[in-house]
């Protein structure tokens, strides 16, 4: 009652304040109006009504507190419920990190595949190389002599390293017909940025080998190597000098990505290669034998590098020919110039091949043959002399696959020297594609034939060169 009774009071100072702003009660009226409220705070009926009104609230605030709570039990429940999906997040985090990690590994290999593809293709379209003995880019040898040029290189290995940009070959033209010991040897290296460096050796250095190839090491080069008799033979870089070597249980090579060395197995006890310290023994790892080693390096993902290069062999491979005869070539039924390609034409004595850490160590497939047609046949006065001037012109396609499979088709142009022509006295000899480098588009290749000068006398000429397609 005091509540409601302190309620009654506080209408009352209110609707006398209201009213004294307007036209103000009397003393009667305000007795009255207190009287009338008196009466009413004190009546039991009146109390009742407001309690029934205050309970209907509190019937309504009830129902709708238990309807809460009942969507708060519902919603603890569905918590509850999905508690055991939640704690699978961490687990569906981990696959798809997974699966991310292995959708990127793809991307990366697509895109190793696609560059040279792209390259290739925008390549293919402006790869022209013409040569003559005076017209190479990049000189390698040149040969003019009293004696017969009429043979090729033997032995050929030639890598393209896409992962330092560099190109590096190795030629072996074999033993001349003159003398073992007159053997030329070339080492060429295409730096990334395009720097050639020539290297030339006029006696033999391998002289037996079964897996002539060249191999990456941790200062980022390429060294060439030789396996021949149990012996694993390292070249020091850019020289004809081998800077390390060890007899290994078996003709294994392995490159790990990470340290970027090399592992090979003597006396069943694991060995790395690098650049500085050469051969190391790592006592604590022994393989029982060569399936073992195999299988501990493929677990590890690391590179398999044997068998990747080509054998020797310690002769000479002559080459033919096209003699000239007056303006035309004989035989004239042909009229075209075989192409060779690397070392003795087979895939015995040559090795192209190309090297990255996504891909790994590939072979190239051989090269397509071809044969150089006559385009022309240049003909003028000779000073001083009865004969005429005969330059013949020879044209052709060729075509080199890399190691994704991409071809690179390419049309070379060469000039044949000449004084006066004397019909077999001039002669063209078949020449040869030594090697091609798909990543700075250069091809080596060998040119060569006889001159006329007087009296039936003739002169040999040859040029080994190194030109970028155009």
């Amino acid at each position: 009652m005091s509540t409601i009774s302190n309620a009654a009071q506080v209408m009352v100072d209110k609707l006398v304040a209201d009213m004294q702003g307007q036209t103000p009660l009397s003393s009667e009226e305000q007795l009255l109006v207190a009287k009338a409220l008196d009466t009413m705070k004190n009546n039991v009926t009146f109390e009742n009504a407001l309690v029934a009104v205050a309970e209907e609230h509190l019937n309504t605030a009830t129902s709708s507190l238990l309807s809460a709570e009942g969507k708060i039990n519902a919603a603890k429940d569905a918590i509850v419920a999905d508690a055991d999906n939640l704690a699978l997040i961490p687990t569906m985090s981990s696959n798809i990190d997974a699966r991310l990690n292995v959708m990127s590994t793809d991307m990366s290999n697509q895109l190793a595949t696609v560059k040279p593809t792209v390259k290739a293709a925008v390549d293919s379209s402006a790869n022209n190389h013409v040569v003559s003995y005076y017209n190479q880019d990049v000189l390698l040898r040149q040969y003019i002599a009293n004696s017969y040029h009429n043979h090729k290189p033997n032995t050929v290995a030639a890598v393209d390293n896409y992962d330092t940009g560099e190109f590096y070959c190795y030629i072996d033209y074999g033993k001349t017909v003159t003398t073992s010991a007159n053997r030329w040897n070339h080492l060429v290296r295409i730096k990334a940025d395009g720097t050639v460096v020539n290297t030339i050796k006029y006696d033999p250095f391998i002289t037996a080998g079964a897996d002539i190839k060249f191999i990456p090491l941790d200062d980022d080069t390429m060294r060439l190597t030789n396996y021949t008799g149990s012996t694993l033979y390292v070249q020091q870089i850019q020289a004809f000098t081998w800077e390390f070597q060890k007899v290994i249980d078996y003709n294994r090579q392995y490159y790990d990505k990470v340290s970027k060395k090399v592992y090979v197995v003597n006396s069943g006890i694991l060995n790395t290669l690098d650049s500085t310290n050469g051969f190391v023994v790592v006592p604590e790892t022994i393989f029982v034998d060569q399936d073992a080693f195999d299988t501990w390096a493929t677990n590890a993902g690391h590179i398999p590098l044997h068998n990747m290069g080509c054998s020797f062999t310690n002769s000479n491979h002559a080459v033919g020919s096209v003699s000239h005869n007056g303006n035309t070539s004989a035989p004239a039924s042909t009229h075209n110039l075989q192409v060779y390609y690397g070392g003795r034409n087979t895939t015995t004595y040559t090795s192209f091949t190309g090297f990255d850490t996504k891909i790994g160590y590939s072979k190239c497939p051989w090269p397509k043959a071809r044969s150089l047609n006559i385009a022309g046949t240049i003909n003028s006065a000779a000073n001083g002399a009865t004969g005429n001037d005969l330059v013949n012109n020879w044209k052709g396609a060729l075509a080199f696959v890399d190691m994704y499979g991409n071809t690179d088709r390419l049309m070379f142009e060469y000039f044949t020297m000449a004084n006066g022509h004397h019909y077999s006295s001039q002669v063209s000899y078949f020449s040869t594609m030594v090697a091609y480098s798909h990543q700075h588009r250069a091809l080596i290749s060998d040119i060569s034939g006889q001159d006329y000068y007087s009296g039936g006398n003739h002169t040999s000429w040859a040029s080994l060169g190194l030109t970028y397609g155009r």
